[in-house]
């Protein structure tokens, strides 16, 4: 009997816990007295997911709580939220191992279009599993954030793959990072000839003159691109003297 009593105080807490968390996502969804004027400041202040089919009303969901807490059960949040566009994952100290199992889910996504991923644990296998995954079911993301993750030159492989064939893909953000001169040798070769890519940031990484040199010539044969390195913006009509 006592078990019993037990099992079913349980199940009630677990109850009471996930509805107070769909009324609290709905409770920021109706708020849209702040930042009203400014969209992405919304965006970022509340870490949401952006459902489109509910534009009209501009619903919010605070999905990175949803994702830190219930992990298990995101693929089913997932699927429950059909057309997503933008997806807010920031600050949630995700690293490889979890990674591997989000990117699979995330990149199967047809409608994601914006991706924000920083001030996470990302490296070397994450990075391979991201550019590869969002490669194969040809992901249309316009806006990637990676920045203060692990990146380094084995992650860039995917990343650089994923380049390669992108026709959607922006902006990229790779800064503070661990992107040294091997890692943007690996980015130019595929940059030369990427012909979305309108920024690229690779501010705050360990880059040195070799690192320098081959983003000058990435720019002298794509023109259309920015980069981003130590705090200034490199063009390629700053090279023109």
């Amino acid at each position: 009997m006592l078990s019993r009593i037990v099992n079913t105080a349980s199940v009630f807490f677990i109850a009471v816990f996930l509805l107070g968390f769909v009324l609290n996502s709905s409770s920021w969804g109706m708020d849209r007295e702040e930042g009203q004027g400014d969209k992405t400041s919304v965006f970022q202040q509340h870490k949401v997911i952006f459902n489109s089919e509910e534009k009209q009303n501009e619903k919010q969901l605070q999905t990175s709580l949803f994702f830190k807490f219930i992990p298990n059960e995101f693929e089913g949040f997932l699927n429950l939220y059909s057309n997503l566009e933008v997806i807010y994952l920031e600050d949630l100290q995700i690293d490889d191992q979890t990674a591997l199992k989000l990117f699979p889910l995330l990149s199967k996504k047809s409608t994601l279009r914006e991706l924000y991923l920083a001030h996470n644990q990302i490296g070397a296998n994450g990075g391979k599993v991201l550019g590869m995954k969002f490669l194969k079911n040809k992901t249309p993301l316009k806006i990637l954030n990676l920045e203060d993750n692990q990146i380094n030159a084995k992650a860039v492989l995917g990343i650089a793959a994923l380049l390669t064939k992108t026709t959607t893909l922006e902006s990229l953000n790779l800064s503070k990072n661990r992107i040294g001169n091997v890692s943007v040798e690996r980015l130019s070769c595929v940059l030369k000839f990427n012909t979305s890519l309108k920024i690229l940031d690779l501010r705050k990484n360990p880059i040195e003159h070799n690192g320098h040199r081959l983003i000058q010539e990435v720019l002298k044969i794509n023109s259309g691109m920015t980069i981003l390195v130590d705090e200034k913006v490199v063009r390629i009509s700053s090279l023109r003297g």
